[in-house]
């Protein structure tokens, strides 16, 4: 393998579909690609393509039915660290404050510096509104809160998954 592509995102020969009853709907039929580490890529087309099973995909919430995925090096077989998805859904803890639920990404890590939670939280936009609840939030104010859980990660590779 060429050394360039050591950090690179390399999808080769997946496949994957959908079941359901009778029927077998093909998502993705030995789909390659390569993603060059610190590169923006978007996926485009229509609804029901196959866009979200693809990140889901990368993301370890799905399994290919054949296929390799490789990421720094390392075949993907399950959720890891390095990758965040931040979906098309919030899914925010009602019960639980911006601040709260930001911090809840992070709650098993003991050296959490919560200065930089709160620079994060301003820097995101979301400075007057981390004591609100989610039910008092903006659609767009509500993916700010998942888009700032995603980061506090520091992710060697964010999935945005129609997050605007």
């Amino acid at each position: 393998m060429n050394t360039d592509q050591i950090n690179d995102l390399i999808l080769k020969n997946i496949s994957f579909s959908y079941y359901e009853k009778n029927n077998k709907k093909i998502i993705l039929d030995n789909f390659n690609c390569k993603i060059k580490k610190g590169k923006f890529t978007s996926i485009i087309g229509p609804s029901g393509t196959g866009k979200s099973s693809l990140l889901k995909l990368i993301a370890g919430l799905m399994v290919p039915e054949k296929g390799e995925i490789k990421f720094e090096n390392k075949t993907l077989i399950k959720v890891i660290d390095q990758i965040t998805l931040i979906q098309q859904n919030p899914s925010l803890m009602p019960w639980l404050s911006v601040y709260d639920n930001i911090i809840l990404a992070n709650s098993n890590n003991k050296k959490t510096n919560y200065k930089n939670i709160e620079k994060l939280i301003k820097n995101i936009g979301l400075g007057e509104f981390s004591s609100y609840f989610p039910h008092k939030l903006s659609g767009g104010l509500l993916q700010r809160v998942a888009i700032a859980r995603a980061l506090l990660f520091c992710p060697s590779l964010l999935l945005l998954d129609e997050p605007f």
